[in-house]
């Protein structure tokens, strides 16, 4: 009933004309079919509620690493290889002591999802590991040789980490 009354309202708006106390006979039909696609699209975008009786399972944490896909099988990517990690538009290129993985993630949803208080963005496009920080100046930090931008808005919050005389 409900989702009918709210039909005959969007009926109105839309312009409908409504002939004394009965709708026309074309009208009736838009407001059935509007109310049927109505309580379909609120059925289909309510989740399904969890069930109640069966445990949950739960993901398997690995405490010194994560799992990622390369060359067609799941390698370990321990958390104090990982050097840096490189936005590249919807991709994260991952580099390790050893390898170099692409990963279908958006960079600030794969800092959220290791949430490791080693890895620090320290730009748009880059995040790095604060422990294999070997040199830096106000533009780059060196990481095992590679040159990592900092940009200027992450560049307090990397000073803040990285301790000086």
């Amino acid at each position: 009933m409900r989702c009918f009354c709210f039909c005959l309202l969007i009926l109105e708006l839309l312009g409908a004309r409504w002939s004394g106390a009965h709708p026309h006979p074309a009208d009736t039909l838009r407001v059935r079919t509007l109310g049927i696609a109505v309580e379909l699209a609120l059925r289909n975008a309510t989740p399904p509620p969890p069930p109640s009786g069966e445990p949950r399972e739960e993901a398997e944490v690995v405490p010194d690493g994560v799992f990622v896909r390369h060359q067609g099988r799941y390698v370990k990517a321990a958390f104090q290889d990982i050097l840096y990690i490189e936005a590249q538009g919807n991709y994260c290129l991952l580099v390790t002591s050893s390898t170099k993985c692409m990963l279908t993630t958006l960079l600030g949803t794969l800092l959220e999802r290791l949430a490791r208080p080693e890895l620090l963005r320290v730009h748009r496009s880059f995040a790095l590991n604060l422990s294999h920080v070997t040199a830096y100046d106000e533009l780059r930090a060196i990481v095992a040789g590679h040159e990592v931008p900092i940009g200027s808005s992450f560049r307090t919050g990397l000073l803040r980490h990285l301790p000086t005389l």
